[in-house]
């Protein structure tokens, strides 16, 4: 489920350690920060092959034009936020957030993409994002699928997150016919 308090969130996270990132990287870090090995999406976005590689859709949306929010989640950003005018979209943290939006293994997911990823430049991440399975296996603009981003998991913990996945689809089916 999208939760724009949980992408603020994120979002200082990772300027207060990396400092300002433009969309490009952001939307590249936010790929590798999904939580696949939980069975479940920190940002809670779909990520479609695009040509510069996987991006979430929505945020990617968002960066571009908070105006596609409703007003209270375009206050919530604003308070915590700094998006550029430019094209490239710099965002920057400007106050601390409400880190109680994460989860433990969320923010240790989020420090371990930082560490891994961090330092790479937005061209390089396009480069590494390229050869996904996940990205690989898609036509261009199409959805990603959730069982090829796990294709590189040890099988039982694939099954794990398929099962994972599966109980949250009978949940979901469950809550809308309420």
């Amino acid at each position: 489920m999208f939760n724009i308090n949980k992408i603020v969130t994120v979002l200082c996270m990772l300027t207060k350690e990396l400092g300002r990132l433009d969309k490009g990287k952001v939307c590249k870090l936010l790929y590798y920060i999904h939580l696949i090995e939980y069975g479940r999406f920190v940002s809670g976005d779909c990520y479609y092959k695009l040509p510069m590689g996987p991006i979430p859709t929505r945020i990617l949306d968002i960066l571009n034009d908070k105006e596609m929010l409703f007003p209270e989640e375009q206050e919530y950003l604003n308070k915590y936020l700094s998006i550029s005018k430019d094209k490239k979209k710099y965002i920057e943290c400007k106050r601390e957030p409400d880190y109680t939006e994460l989860s433990m293994s969320e923010k240790k997911v989020i420090k371990r993409v930082i560490k891994e990823y961090g330092h790479y430049s937005f061209p390089k991440l396009v480069d590494i994002s390229h050869n996904e399975p996940a990205y690989i296996k898609a036509k261009p603009q199409e959805e990603l699928s959730i069982y090829d981003m796990i294709s590189d998991l040890p099988n039982d913990k694939k099954r794990e997150v398929v099962e994972i996945l599966k109980s949250q689809k009978e949940t979901e089916k469950i809550l809308s016919n309420l």
